[in-house]
């Protein structure tokens, strides 16, 4: 949340998990010198992912997100959004599909993106198909507006991690377009202004035989 390097005045908030349940914790360098678990109402935080804009921590549980004022001596928990967007699936799915749902947040030049990636899949044929939706926070409004368009970025979604990135310092990534990996060890482009299944492309070529490691996303800042 702030620089270390260029200060010791910096705080540090993490996702930690604890007996299956994944917890939020808080670190402001010069106060106590030790982690802090985040408490609401009266028990420690359940999240699934975190991120920070404008001097605050937006933290994701069940379609929902706590905003969280760090610059105290303890977080104090500001306001909870709720994720009122109705989602339509692009297609009907037959029944005997499962599915699952993944859900994250992410901050991109001062913009907040909600991001739903949907997973159907069919135990006894291993056949899957994907669809995802993109939602950015209309501030002025206080609500989610579901995106088309990524207005020129990429995304980047992999072990429970999202990254966005602008298309136009990375030539090598396509715009509107998000990049993924789910827990199967498959990998897919999502053209956000295609009204159908996910795209699958190949990022590398991949012998069928091995099961990857999920990746990592990294931005290079050197």
């Amino acid at each position: 949340m702030s620089d270390p390097s260029r200060t010791e005045n910096f705080q540090v908030a993490m996702l930690y998990s604890h007996y299956r349940t994944i917890l939020l914790a808080f670190y402001k360098h010069g106060e106590s010198n030790s982690w802090i678990d985040v408490v609401k109402n009266g028990r420690k935080a359940n999240y699934n992912s975190i991120t920070y804009h404008d001097d605050k921590l937006y933290a994701v549980y069940e379609s929902k997100i706590d905003v969280w004022n760090i610059g105290n001596p303890f977080p104090t928990l500001v306001s909870t959004i709720e994720f009122s967007v109705h989602i339509t699936l692009r297609k009907i799915r037959p029944d005997s599909m499962n599915f699952r749902c993944y859900e994250d947040i992410v901050e991109s030049l001062g913009e907040l993106f909600y991001v739903y990636l949907l997973t159907f899949y069919n135990v006894p044929t291993s056949i899957r198909a994907y669809e995802i939706r993109i939602s950015k926070f209309n501030f002025s409004e206080n609500r989610w507006e579901e995106q088309e368009n990524l207005c020129g970025r990429s995304f980047f979604i992999a072990n429970h991690q999202i990254m966005a990135v602008c298309a136009r310092d990375f030539p090598e990534c396509e715009e509107n377009t998000v990049y993924f990996a789910d827990n199967e060890r498959e990998f897919g482009l999502y053209k956000l202004h295609i009204n159908d299944d996910v795209m699958k492309q190949p990022l590398f070529q991949q012998d069928k035989s091995i099961k990857y490691p999920l990746p990592h996303w990294i931005v290079p800042n050197i």
